[in-house]
C-alpha cells in the first residue's frame, strides 16, 4: 500500500506531495489539522483526534461563532500558540523558506512534549469544503509514538543515501539546520548542503514542503 502511494505521490506537483483530500488525510499515521483565515480548524484527521483526546495539555475550544479552535492549558503554551497560528496565516507559502514555526507542548510528568508544526497552505489548495478553504496545516506528533519514515520509498523513489535520510528523520520532528547540525556532530553549512541535496532528490524546495513528503509516504499500513 505504501509503495503505491509514494509512487503516485512521484507524480505530484513538485510543491504540494502530500494527499490533496481530507479523505487522504485521513489515512496519514501522524496529526493534521487544517486552519482557515479566522484561526479555525477546519479539519482534524483520525490521528490528530487520537492525540487530542489523549491530552489535557491542548484540545479543541468552541468559539462564540460555533466554531473550533486549538486551545493550550498553560496561558503562556497558549500565547505562543496563538502567534504561531497567526504567524503561518501571515506567510504566504511562496514566501516560506523554512518550517518557521515549531512549537513545544508540555504535557504530564514523565511525557515528553507534544511537537506542533505550522506551515502556511497555497491559496488555491484541494483541501476545502464548499466555501471554507485552510490557509494554514498543523502537523502534530507525539515523540512517544515516532514518525515511521519509510526509508525503503526514500531510497528507492529519491535515491537518498543513508545520511540524507538521517537528516530527513531530524528535519521530520522538526529540528532546525543547526540543531541537526548539533545532533550529528557536523557543521552547519554540511547540513544545509544535505538538505539541498534532499530537496533537489525529492523535488521539493523548503523543510515544510520536505516534511510534507515524508508524511504522505508514512501513510496507510
Amino acid at each position: 500500500m505504501s509503495r503505491s502511494l509514494g509512487m503516485s505521490y512521484r507524480l505530484q506537483d513538485a510543491s504540494f506531495r502530500i494527499a490533496t483530500t481530507q479523505a487522504a488525510l485521513d489515512r496519514i499515521r501522524s496529526g493534521v489539522l487544517l486552519v482557515d483565515a479566522s484561526g479555525a480548524v477546519s479539519f482534524f484527521n483520525r490521528a490528530a483526534g487520537e492525540l487530542l483526546n489523549a491530552t489535557k495539555a491542548i484540545g479543541l475550544h468552541r468559539r462564540s461563532d460555533g466554531r473550533d479552535e486549538l486551545l493550550c492549558l498553560r496561558p503562556a503554551v497558549n500565547a505562543a500558540l496563538g502567534n504561531a497560528i497567526i504567524g503561518s496565516l501571515r506567510t504566504h507559502s511562496a514566501s516560506a523558506e523554512n518550517f518557521s514555526k515549531a512549537l513545544h507542548v508540555p504535557r504530564g510528568e514523565g511525557e515528553p512534549p507534544l511537537l506542533l508544526n505550522f506551515s502556511p497552505l497555497p491559496i488555491e489548495n484541494s483541501f476545502g469544503i464548499g466555501t471554507v478553504s485552510p490557509a494554514a496545516i498543523v502537523f502534530i506528533s507525539d515523540p512517544a509514538r515516532p514518525l515511521r519514515v519509510d526509508e525503503v520509498l526514500l531510497r528507492d523513489l529519491y535515491r537518498l543515501t543513508p545520511t540524507e535520510i538521517a537528516v530527513v528523520r531530524l528535519a521530520c520532528i522538526g529540528h532546525t539546520a543547526p540543531e541537526i547540525a548539533a545532533e550529528r556532530g557536523v557543521n552547519v553549512e554540511t547540513v544545509r548542503t544535505q538538505l539541498k541535496r534532499v530537496y533537489s532528490k525529492t523535488g521539493t524546495s523548503s523543510q515544510a514542503a520536505l516534511v510534507r513528503l515524508v508524511y504522505g509516504l508514512s501513510s496507510g499500513g
